[in-house]
């Protein structure tokens, strides 16, 4: 794939609560099974974002997956 990262699932606390899975991608290309895929443009904007954040002496970025689309109304609903 155009740029991809591996999103460190399953982590400690994933492991310590029973979750399964290994090597969940964030990816280019528009086109998985697994995996967050978005377009090429959309993967080279993330990437020149951890870029800078890791030239500036930032060690690492945070990823979300939440289980909705993100947006004002699915926010709102989901603000509890």
């Amino acid at each position: 794939y155009h740029l991809s990262f591996d999103t460190g699932f399953p982590n400690a606390y994933d492991r310590a609560n029973g979750y399964s899975g290994s090597l969940i991608m964030v990816h280019g290309d528009c086109s998985s099974a697994g995996c967050f895929s978005m377009t090429d443009e959309q993967i080279a904007e993330i990437y020149s974002i951890a870029r800078e954040a890791f030239g500036g002496g930032q060690r690492a970025i945070q990823m979300q997956s939440l289980p909705f689309r993100m947006n004002a109304e699915n926010l709102a609903k989901q603000r509890g």
